[in-house]
This record gives structure tokens, C-alpha cells and sequence, in this order.
């Protein structure tokens, strides 16, 4: 990929959060690989290059997209799985799934992606964090939904991030968990309507994001954000 645009990869990418990555990184003349898992998506706005057929669960599947990218400045991984369930309601089948999906699958799309990042100069990876997963948050501030597998999953993704950034910043990698907010997306509609309940429309989030992604830095010591810049408890 002969470009000297800055080239971001964004996986997750056919609508909601992924999306309006791929349509404001565009607009901030990024070169955008979005990665979708269905044919049917193959249209993404803003996309230079859409890869299909992508699943977070599938080492083969995202090792073969990451041979599409030679190089890559920022990898943000948007793709997850959540609902509102509790740990007594969940089987074991269904915890582990969350766990491939949420935390083993940023894994694979990490490993499958760090040649294309180590190419470049600027090596960011994001990860799409939540309060649900902060340790302060279920204990002092506890929220009425999303809690159960997808706050367990959530907590592990957040030191999955801290582990890779620990052994990675001595390349000059950042690795950011941000949460991008109560956002009007499908998953975000689970817990009531965003727009009439105080959540964001995806393009404030965004925008929010990309700035405090724009703004970190190799050295900063690793913390978990929100779109606005707030720090999130532990």
C-alpha cells in the first residue's frame, strides 16, 4: 500500500460506532480499511477498502484480512457483543462466547494486525472500553443494565489492554480503552432510547473519541477514557 496517508483499520464497520469511525476518519483524510462481516456490507461510507467476511471469532478469518493491509498507523477494534443478561441466568457456553467474542477476539485482530502497525511509525490501537467493566463503577455507582457476562468480558478486555500496552509502549505503541458513551446504536437501544434519555447520536461520540485519540501519546501512562476525555475509575 503505497500511501502516505495516515491508514486506519477499523474492525466492526458496517453500521453504528464502526461506521461513523470509517465516515469522520475519512473526512479527517485518513486512508480507511473497514472491516464487515457480512458480503452484504461490503458498502461503507468513506471506506477505501471494505473486507468482508471478517469474524472476531475466527483466527483464520482476521489473519487473512490483516494480508491486506501491508501497513496501518491505527487499529481501532469496534466489534463486540453485548446485552443485559445476569451471571445466574448465563450457562457456561454463553460466558465463553462472550469471552471469544469480546476479549480473545480483540486478541486475534491485535495479533493478526501488529506487522501492518509495526510498518509505520505512529502504532495506536484502540479498544472499545466501558464503565461496565470498571470494578469502582459495579461496586460504588452500580448501573441497572448491561452488567453480567458483558461487564465480566468487559473488565478482562480493559487489562487485556494494559498487558498489551505494557509490553508494546517500549516500541512506541499506545494502546487506548475508550468508552464511547451511551450511544443511539442498536446495542445502545437495549437500555432504553439514547436520544431521549441523555446518550449521544454516533457523531458526537466520535468526534469526541477521535480527538482524545488524536491527542495520546506513547509515554502517557494507560487509562480508561470516555468520549468526552473523562477518566473512568478502575
Amino acid at each position: 500500500m503505497a500511501n502516505r496517508k495516515l491508514v486506519a483499520v477499523v474492525i466492526g464497520a458496517s453500521r453504528g460506532i464502526g461506521a461513523e469511525f470509517v465516515k469522520q476518519l475519512h473526512e479527517d483524510e485518513y486512508c480507511v480499511i473497514a472491516t464487515v462481516r457480512k458480503s452484504v456490507d461490503v458498502h461503507v461510507q468513506g471506506a477505501s477498502m471494505v473486507v468482508d467476511a471478517v469474524e472476531l471469532e475466527s483466527t483464520e478469518s482476521m489473519t487473512k484480512a490483516a494480508q491486506k493491509v501491508p501497513e496501518a498507523d491505527l487499529l481501532i477494534i469496534n466489534a463486540s457483543m453485548g446485552e443485559d443478561e445476569t451471571m445466574i441466568t448465563t450457562d457456561s457456553n454463553r460466558l465463553n462466547h462472550y469471552l471469544d467474542l469480546n476479549v480473545t477476539g480483540t486478541h486475534r485482530a491485535i495479533q493478526a494486525f501488529l506487522p501492518a502497525l509495526r510498518a509505520r511509525k505512529t502504532r495506536k490501537i484502540v479498544v472499545l472500553a466501558t464503565y461496565c467493566g470498571s470494578f469502582y463503577h459495579a461496586i460504588h455507582e452500580p448501573i441497572p443494565t448491561f452488567n453480567g457476562p458483558y461487564a465480566v468480558s468487559k473488565a478482562a478486555l480493559h487489562m487485556l489492554a494494559v498487558q498489551y500496552h505494557k509490553e508494546l509502549s517500549k516500541e512506541g505503541f499506545t494502546v487506548l480503552p475508550i468508552d464511547p458513551g451511551w450511544v443511539d446504536t442498536d446495542m445502545g437501544r437495549l437500555a432504553g432510547d439514547p436520544i431521549q434519555e441523555g446518550g449521544n447520536p454516533p457523531e458526537i461520540s466520535i468526534k469526541g473519541m477521535l480527538e482524545a485519540i488524536n491527542s495520546v501519546k506513547p509515554d502517557d501512562e494507560i487509562r480508561i477514557i470516555d468520549y468526552s476525555g473523562t477518566v473512568i475509575p478502575w
